[in-house]
Order: structure tokens, then C-alpha cells, then sequence
């Protein structure tokens, strides 16, 4: 019940004794509780003919306001010293009250008593200078309702603990947080999240428990599902399942990294050493004696487990060493891109305010301020003996953690080369490509209608030819005609047949200019990001920096130098990204080749990418080595590439083949070229032919994952499923983080498995 402090002025001096006293006595639960009941409650008066009005009560003073707000402020900190709150591990912001939501704290800062004491001190700190009497009382209301809340969340901290403690018994549960088991039934996969004993809600006519012998009478467990395999096996992608234990099995090693955006929430990374994720401080809290076990489970002999550990304690060492000649690597190279640009463009910082070049500039700083000094983790004999001796003494579950945390500058520095590279390409393409405005109706900035659905949008950018993939082509078509990124008016969200909101890409034809007096009623969400402000002159939205870096203006562009210099600088930032472009670009070509330092680079990527524990980690790598497997130095080239991919996007096969025939006559040697080319063979059902090219790829380059899953899909249409699976679990090796391919696998061993248990049948 809230403390209404205005309005009873005993209620208030009896609130300040009743804190004070809270204050300095005792530390435990009974005294927060007691604070927070409810008052006595008395019965109201007879009613009578004729109403009296009573006196409002003078308002508190302002030091007995300020020995309430200590008080309060004392006794929500004594509530953290309490000994079941410094036991816990919690999240205190799941229903926080008003006051203490308002603040947006972390979440990560509401996890112990350490952050909530953190949280408490700034609330009460945000509040101190409040001068205004009406304002600082309903303050003191609302800390009132914050105590109130502390309160009742002691009970729940003290059913958490009930429950931690009951999770001690593990009798009959198999089981445990972070495995990855297989269900028997429908044949997905998932991560165990948590466990009852018993079931926790009605389940008996569940189809699953239905045809278990067991029933109800058995664990159940939490599992966060792989959202491939639901799609696949049960028509649609699921978040959370809750599962009989007699219903699922442990999955194979090779199988067992899950791809759902559910997993980082519950875990932190995949360890190898048990083949489990590790959860998070939470849910590891909740379960004390659920943490995988240092050994593999297996069967099999100690000896054989010893073997295995220190197989993965090199493993991991070569991992660690490849993050830190990455991180280096990367480091130098940022030094060498600065120091060269500094010597043509002079001071950079000059450019720091001023798109794309503010972006760039970040993205190479933020690689050059990476420490790039590091030890070999296998230099020496000694540091074998140490992998040895920390196989024996220490659990894997530690060890991970500390290589996790010495891999993860590496696929930091990794993301930063990704993002630099993206940004790079985007903003040179765009702006070599917009010169050529032949058939170019509309600009940017200007607000253009569908003519048959009759949505507004603001034209964000234009293609010639379209990167992104469209489902399909009008036939009236041609295959050069301009495409154009509109972003949708929210104000034309009335008809049914409006997009999403958002961004879209239409043809020319597609769209017509609407009348003036319509431009300036556009509403989105993407504008700020796009545009600065709607010019009533112009009747256009006016495009921000790095618009107008990628689309220039001819008529700003007619005389070297400008009045104010700003050609100058825009020529100087086109430079700028031209050569970043062309030196991260070099790079890349050299570590295709055969020289042991240059491809050294190659080398390591794989590394990071079979050891990454974390899908987002596995998937930055996965992006540097496409980019690194499409690196070519001549523009013709890769424009030919780019095409012959929109093509098969867009399911003309014939001309992306044509496409990369063009490629590989002008550079047989271009890899990449024969592989896409054996993807749109496949895609066109020319099995023969694609497998053909996808061979020559793994001939040159054995480690292509794409080329192994591109074979595998070759010989599963073929009917040749012994050697797809053979196909799909090199993938795996390679890249155990490849998505979709794990379905892929499992799908195509239970088909052979039905087609030999048919022929046996047949054949007793």
C-alpha cells in the first residue's frame, strides 16, 4: 500500500520514528517486511446528514522531508546486506517499479547485491537536488513503492533458493544444462535450458507423452531448439520446447552447435571439450550441479579421454595463437593505411566530422588502438608441459573461459576488417556506378507514389542494377533498368496492400512522381537516418553527408575547387576510400597465394572459423574469407561476379553462367569464378556440369566449405547419399557453425536408413 505523505501529517512523523528505527536496528527480512505492511485499518465513520470538510494538514518541513528520504534511503541499502541477497544471483528489472525503470540501467548491473546497491545509490543520487515540495513528495511516494517492491522481491529471491536447493537432486534426471540431445519423435535438435523433476503444467494429452511408457511420471526439460531443424521438421520455427526425458537422446558431436537467436540469451559459448554450451551466471546459479564435466561423455577408456583432452588443449592453443597474429597482423596494417594516407591527405582528423570519411577513420582507429603484442602460446616445451599438466589439474569449463576471452580481440579485430571492407565497397561502387545517369528519372530526396497501390516514399538510392536480390522480374523489364530503395510512408499504412514499414526496392516503372503539395507529409522511422530536413524550396528531403558522397551532384561537380572547398574535400574522401579500398583488397589477393607468409592470413582464418564457440563469431570469419575468396584485382572482374550472382538470385541461370565464363576467360586462375559457376550449374539441374566445377574448386582450394556443401547437394540429387553425408560432415569439420547443414546431414542419413531398412525388407 502506498504511503500517501501529504495527506496525514501523524502518518508522517510515526513513517520518519518507524525508518529511523529500521534504520539502526537489526539487519534481516523481518525488519523490510515490517516496514512494508499494510496499516491498521479503521472502519469509517457513521455518515450523517451533513458533511464536514476537514482542514488540509500543514505539508511536512523540509527536514523532516530530507530524514524520511534517509531513512528510506538506509534501509533499501540494509535490504541488500540481507544474507539471502548476497547469496543470490538474480535479475532485479523484471517488474522494477516506475522509479527505478525509469533510470534504463543496464541490466547486467541488477545481477547481484553489488548492482542493486549501485542501482539504490543512483536513484536516490538523481533525486537529491529536487527543490519542489509537490514533486519531492510524490518522490517519496515512489521510493515508498520501491522499498515495497525489495520487499516483495525477497520472497521471490527466497523461492529461487528453495528451488536452487532442490535442483541439488539430480535422482533419475539424465541430463544436463548446456547438452545438446536430439528429440527421438520429431527429430530436431535442441540445447537443455532447464529441468522439473516433474511436469510443471498439464501435459498428459500431449501426443509425445501419450506414447511415452513413462507419462507424466518422469523429468521434463526446458530445451531452446535449432530453428532450422523446427522449420524442417515441424513446419515453422520454434523458441522454446518443453520435452519428456524418455523422448530425447544425446546428438552427435559433429551435429550439436544449434542455431537459434534464442542461445545468447541462456549461454555464454559452445565448449568443445564437452560438446555443451556453457550457461550463463544465472541459470548456472539455478543449477549448482548441472556444469558439464571435465571429461567427454563417452564410454570409453580414460586413457582414451586423456587423449581427447589434449587434442583440444592444442586446439585451443592454435587458436589463441591464430587470434593474436590476426590481431597483429591487423593492427600493423592499420598503422601502414594511416601513415600513407596521412602522407598524400595530411592531417586526418580533419575529415573526422565530415561522412563517409568520420566512419572510416573510426574503423581504422579503433584497429590501430588493438594491443598487438602477444606470446606464442606453443612456443616452447615448456608451454606443451603446462597444456598437459592443465588438462589434469584444472576443469574445462575454466579453461575455455580464459581462451575464450584471449580469442576474442581477434574476432574483434576480425568484425572491424569486415565492417571496414563493406563499407568501403559500398560507398565506391555506389559512387562509381551513380555517374552514369542515363534513364535516371528520379533523384534523391524526391517523393515519388506507387501508381497502382498508391503508397508514398522517399527515394534513398538507386541501381542500375540491383544488389539486392529481388523474388522476380516483370517480363517488360530490361535487365539494365534502373531499381530504386524507397522508404515507405508509415502515413499510407491504411491500405492493405502498403508494404512493411521500411525500405523497398521498385523498378523505374513502378513509380511516378508525386505533386508538390504531397512531399512534405512523408513519415518514417529511416529519414533521420537519411536525410537532414525537408526543403520546402526544392519540395525534397535534403540527403545527409554520406548520401550525397555516394550519389554526387554533377552541377556541384562543374568546377574544380568550389566556392567553399567542399569538392575538394569530397574528391580527397573519395580518394581516401579508393585507397583503403585497393590496399585491404591486395591484401586479401595475397593470401591466396602459395607463398607460406602470405597465405598465412588464409591460414589463420580457418583456424578461427573451425574454433569460434559463439555462431556470431564463426559467421564474422565466414564473411572475411567470402570477401577473401572474392578478391580480384581488376574492377572488370568483379563487376562480371556481382552480376552473375543477381542473376542466379533472380533464377536466370543461363547468364550467371555466362557471366563467370566471361570471369574465367579473363583470369582462369580466379578460383571463385569456376565455383559460382558450378552453383548456378546446380541450380539449373546441369548436375553433371556443376560437379565438374565444384571438384576443380576443392582441387585448388580443399578447404572451400562451400564447394564441400555444394558437392554434397550434388550427390544427394543423384541419389548418391553415402557420399553426400560423406560430403555434409566434411562441411562440418570445416565449419561446424554452417547453417543449415546440420539438418541437411541428419535429414539425408534418416532417408538412406529408410531406404536400407526397405531393402532388407525386401530382400530378408
Amino acid at each position: 500500500m502506498r504511503l500517501i505523505l501529504t495527506h496525514n501529517s501523524h502518518t508522517q512523523s510515526k513513517a520518519v520514528v518507524l525508518l529511523n528505527r529500521l534504520s539502526s536496528g537489526p539487519s534481516g527480512a523481518e525488519s523490510v517486511r515490517f516496514c512494508s505492511a499494510k496499516p491498521a485499518f479503521r472502519p469509517p465513520a457513521t455518515p450523517t446528514t451533513s458533511t464536514t470538510i476537514m482542514p488540509r494538514p500543514p505539508p511536512m518541513t523540509r527536514s523532516a522531508m530530507r530524514a524520511v528520504v534517509l531513512s528510506l534511503y538506509r534501509t533499501c541499502l540494509r535490504w541488500t546486506q540481507l544474507p539471502l541477497v548476497e547469496r543470490s544471483k538474480f535479475l532485479a528489472g523484471d517488474h522494477m517499479p516506475p522509479a527505478l525503470a525509469a533510470l534504463q540501467l543496464p541490466p547486467r548491473l541488477l545481477t547481484n547485491k553489488d548492482g542493486i546497491r549501485e542501482a539504490i545509490r543512483t536513484l536516490f543520487r538523481a533525486n537529491a537536488q529536487e527543490k519542489n515540495a509537490e514533486v519531492l513528495s510524490e518522490k517519496v511516494n515512489m521510493a515508498f513503492e520501491g522499498l515495497q517492491y525489495l520487499n516483495r522481491f525477497t520472497g521471490t529471491l527466497e523461492n529461487a533458493e528453495a528451488r536452487r536447493e532442490a535442483n541439488r537432486n539430480r535422482d533419475g534426471v539424465t541430463f544436463r544444462i548446456g547438452q545438446v540431445v536430439r528429440h527421438k519423435l520429431y527429430n530436431y535438435r535442441a540445447i537443455i535450458v532447464g529441468w522439473d523433476k516433474r511436469p510443471m503444467i498439464d501435459v498428459s494429452n500431449w501426443e509425445g507423452v501419450v506414447q511415452s511408457t513413462l507419462g507424466v511420471n518422469q523429468p521434463f526439460y526446458h530445451c531452446i531448439p535449432d530453428s532450422n531443424d523446427t522449420l524442417h521438421f515441424l513446419g515453422g520455427v520454434r523458441k522454446l520446447m518443453y520435452v519428456a526425458q524418455e523422448n530425447l537422446k544425446m546428438c552427435h558431436a559433429l551435429e550439436s552447435r544449434i542455431h537459434s537467436d534464442v542461445v545468447p540469451q541462456a549461454f555464454e559459448y559452445y565448449d568443445t571439450t564437452t560438446n555443451s554450451f556453457i550457461p550463463t551466471e544465472r541459470i548456472a546459479w539455478q543449477y549448482p550441479l548441472d556444469l558439464p564435466s571435465s571429461s567427454p561423455t563417452s564410454s570409453s577408456s580414460s586413457r582414451w579421454s586423456a587423449s581427447r583432452r589434449f587434442k583440444v588443449s592444442v586446439q585451443r592453443a592454435n587458436l589463441v595463437d591464430a587470434s593474436r597474429r590476426l590481431k597483429q597482423h591487423l593492427h600493423d596494417l592499420s598503422h601502414k593505411i594511416w601513415q600513407h594516407l596521412e602522407v598524400h591527405f595530411g592531417v586526418l582528423e580533419r575529415f573526422s566530422t565530415q561522412e563517409p570519411l568520420g566512419t572510416l577513420l573510426s574503423l581504422l582507429t579503433e584497429l590501430k588502438e588493438m594491443d598487438p603484442f602477444f606470446s606464442s602460446s606453443l612456443s616452447s616445451s615448456s608451454s606443451k608441459a603446462s597444456i598437459t599438466s592443465s588438462t589434469s589439474t584444472s576443469t574445462s569449463t575454466g579453461t575455455c573461459t580464459d581462451n575464450l576471452n584471449e580469442v576474442l580481440p581477434g574476432y574483434d579485430a576480425l568484425r572491424v576488417l569486415r565492417d571496414l571492407l563493406a563499407f568501403c565497397e559500398d560507398a565506391h561502387s555506389t559512387r562509381k556506378h551513380s555517374n552514369d545517369k542515363t534513364n535516371v528519372h528520379f533523384h534523391i530526396g524526391q517523393v515519388v507514389r506507387h501508381p497502382s497501390l498508391g503508397y508514398r516514399g522517399v527515394i534513398s538510392g538507386w541501381e542500375k542494377f540491383p544488389r539486392t536480390g529481388l523474388p522476380s522480374d516483370p517480363p517488360s523489364l530490361q535487365a539494365r533498368h534502373p531499381y530504386y530503395r524507397v522508404i515507405v510512408n508509415d502515413l499510407d499504412r491504411d491500405s492493405p496492400s502498403t508494404p512493411a514499414p521500411g525500405m523497398v526496392v521498385l523498378p523505374q516503372e513502378m513509380l511516378e512522381a508525386t505533386a508538390a503539395e504531397e512531399s512534405a507529409v512523408v513519415v518514417s522511422p529511416l529519414i533521420p537516418d537519411n536525410f537532414l530536413f525537408f526543403d520546402p524550396m526544392t519540395k525534397t528531403f535534403q540527403p545527409n553527408a554520406m548520401l550525397k558522397f555516394k550519389y554526387p551532384d554533377k552541377e556541384e561537380g562543374g568546377v574544380e575547387g568550389g566556392r567553399d572547398g567542399g569538392l575538394k574535400d569530397e574528391k580527397a574522401a573519395a580518394l581516401i576510400v579508393e585507397t583503403v579500398l585497393r590496399v585491404l583488397t591486395q591484401v586479401l589477393i595475397q593470401a591466396k597465394t602459395k607463398l607460406p607468409r602470405q597465405q598465412q592470413f588464409k591460414t589463420d582464418l580457418f583456424i578461427m572459423l573451425q574454433g569460434a564457440m559463439r555462431k556470431e563469431d564463426a559467421e564474422v570469419v565466414e564473411s572475411c574469407l567470402w570477401s577473401l575468396w572474392l578478391a580480384h584485382p581488376e574492377e572488370n572482374v568483379r563487376r562480371l561476379m556481382d552480376d552473375g550472382v543477381q542473376f542466379m538470385l533472380r533464377a536466370k541461370y543461363d547468364l550467371a553462367v555466362a557471366r563467370f565464363d566471361a570471369a574465367l576467360a579473363a583470369d582462369g586462375e580466379f578460383i571463385e569464378a569456376g565455383n559460382k559457376r558450378g552453383t548456378a550449374h546446380f541450380l539449373a539441374g546441369r548436375y553433371e556440369e556443376a560437379r565438374r566445377d565444384v571438384e576443380a574448386t576443392l582441387s585448388r582450394e580443399p578447404l572451400h566449405w562451400g564447394a564441400l556443401l555444394g558437392k554434397g547437394l550434388i550427390y544427394y540429387e543423384q541419389g548418391q547419399k553415402v557420399q553426400a553425408i560423406k560430403a555434409f560432415r566434411a562441411t562440418l569439420r570445416i565449419h561446424p557453425w554452417s547453417t543449415n547443414v546440420g539438418t541437411t546431414l541428419f535429414h539425408t542419413r534418416k532417408q538412406l536408413e529408410g531406404e536400407e531398412a526397405g531393402t532388407m525388407a525386401e530382400h530378408p
